[in-house]
């Protein structure tokens, strides 16, 4: 009889574990929690275990992980240092995308560890500016130059990612994507090298209802959900995007899951926690960053979240001296072939994570296309820029 574990990391998600009972026939399986222990200790009359390093390894034939998409990077890792081949993931944030016909198999999808190394999550570009222009963007897209990532560029990372790994979710964004005037063909480029993979669109969804009918065809014909990110404009016009996702069939979530719209995915404020100086325990922020495992792909580079591919925007703009080290990605472009050494060092802190602060600093979220301030973006911007002009006399 084959030894199943069920990885999980949030005990709301519990109830799911009747749901595989069903489809996959199971009888015999244990329970494993991500992170911190469980709220229970049992389930069913089943131990529910905590911490990986205290499981048996070379045991499961196959495991089941049910996560939102960016803790799958980590969980897929300690299966692998577990000995698991084959995993089955269930991709939590998907739950509100099922019709009421459909079951969990729709988003299950399975991998082989043993193939080559997994990346549970990764997003990357395909716009770079934002018709919204939030105050202290995180992507610097109110700051940005830039416009589209060319489709070449954009084809050459999916083809050197697609070449030494396997990914299971895919998340194309911005800036605000839907810009992007040819979308369509940047989906079917990611689609054509990722054809398992669940791959979704970030958006701040003040374009969908404009969608060209070509791309509205691409995104449901290729499984493609939306994301959106509800801003206050955003709920302004809720009743006709979801008109329009009920008349096009496309699927779709608000914020990290939520297939209604309530005072609980609003965004209503914005947070910094980036400082001008490597003064911090890298150890320390990246075990507590709420970006930790949001990897990004640029160049083809994969950093362990977004700032430090990005971070020459911001250097253009106000003058300041990020320092970005090879200690702070893995590069696809000089890469022989995959490792799951090059997955654990995404997973573990890196140099750039020194700049950030422990304790971040809220602000209320507002649009802000003009005048921008270093003080947006950095935890004590504002004497930065004082200290520049009493220097340069500026």
């Amino acid at each position: 009889m084959d030894n199943v574990l069920i990885y999980y990391n949030n005990d709301s998600l519990l109830y799911i574990i009747e749901d595989l009972k069903k489809l996959y026939g199971l009888r015999c399986f244990e329970i494993l929690r991500c992170g911190e222990r469980a709220s229970q200790e049992m389930y069913d009359s089943i131990p529910i275990l905590s911490d990986y390093r205290n499981v048996a390894k070379n045991k499961y034939s196959y495991a089941f992980v049910i996560s939102e998409a960016p803790f799958v990077n980590k969980m897929v890792y300690e299966l692998h240092l577990l000995g698991v081949k084959t995993v089955y993931i269930l991709n939590a944030e998907y739950l509100p995308v099922l019709n009421n016909d459909e079951t969990i198999n729709k988003i299950i999808t399975k991998f082989d560890l043993s193939s080559k190394p997994l990346v549970g999550y990764v997003e990357t570009h395909v716009y770079n500016q934002c018709n919204l222009n939030c105050k202290g963007c995180t992507h610097f897209s109110n700051i940005d130059n830039s416009k589209a990532i060319s489709l070449m560029d954009f084809e050459k990372n999916m083809f050197l990612l697609s070449k030494f790994y396997n990914v299971n979710t895919l998340r194309l964004m911005g800036g605000e994507p839907l810009l992007n005037r040819d979308l369509d063909k940047y989906i079917l480029i990611a689609r054509k090298y990722f054809p398992f993979s669940n791959i979704d669109i970030a958006t701040n969804g003040l374009l969908i209802t404009r969608l060209p009918e070509e791309t509205i065809k691409v995104i449901t014909e290729n499984n493609i959900a939306l994301k959106v990110s509800l801003y206050l404009p955003v709920d302004k016009i809720k009743d006709k995007l979801e008109a329009f996702f009920s008349k096009h069939g496309i699927r779709h979530i608000y914020g990290n899951g939520c297939k209604q719209v309530d005072d609980n995915v609003l965004i209503r404020r914005f947070h910094k926690c980036l400082t001008l100086e490597k003064q911090f325990n890298a150890k320390y922020n990246c075990e507590n960053c709420f970006a930790r495992e949001c990897w990004f792909l640029k160049n083809g580079l994969i950093a362990k979240c977004v700032t430090p591919l990005q971070i020459e925007i911001l250097n253009r703009k106000f003058g300041t001296c990020f320092e970005v080290t090879d200690k702070d990605f893995i590069n696809l472009e000089t890469m022989s072939e995959s490792s799951w050494n090059d997955i654990n060092k995404l997973l573990s802190e890196n140099d750039f994570c020194k700049y950030c602060t422990p304790v971040k600093e809220e602000y209320e979220w507002e649009i802000k296309s003009s005048n921008q301030e270093l003080e947006d973006y950095i935890v004590g911007g504002r004497k930065y820029e004082k200290d520049k002009r009493n220097r340069t006399g500026l």
